[in-house]
C-alpha cells in the first residue's frame, strides 16, 4: 500500500504516469508459493506437482523476481520477503473464507 501511495503522490504533483514493479528483493517459485499457501491454509496430505499444459506442453516451474529498482528510487524498499508476502496473503484468505461460513 505504501509504494502505491507514494506512486499516486508523484501523479498528484503533476509528473508522467510512471509503471512501477512492486514486489520483494528475492525470488520465488511457484511450488514454494504452493506448499506455503497449502502449510498457511491448514491443509493436509495434499500432493503439490508439476503438469503439463492442455497443449501437452510441460509448464516451466522457474523462479520469478521483479525488477524493483525504479521504485527504490523513491525511496521506497520492501518491507515483506515474497514468502512472508504470500503466508500473509494466504492467512488473510484463510481468514476470509472462515468469515464466510
Amino acid at each position: 500500500m505504501d509504494a502505491l501511495l507514494m506512486t499516486l503522490n508523484d501523479q498528484l504533483w503533476g509528473k508522467t504516469t510512471e509503471v512501477y514493479n512492486i514486489g520483494s528483493e528475492e525470488q520465488t517459485n511457484v511450488l514454494t508459493v504452493a506448499r506455503i499457501v497449502t502449510e498457511t491454509l491448514g491443509l493436509k496430505n495434499v500432493k503439490i506437482r508439476a503438469t503439463t499444459s492442455p497443449g501437452g506442453k510441460a509448464w516451466k516451474v522457474g523462479k520469478m523476481q521483479l525488477d524493483i529498482s525504479k521504485i527504490k528510487h523513491l525511496v521506497w524498499k520492501p518491507r515483506l520477503s515474497s514468502e512472508e508476502a504470500v503466508r500473509v496473503a494466504a492467512k488473510e484468505l484463510n481468514e476470509e473464507l472462515e468469515n464466510t461460513h
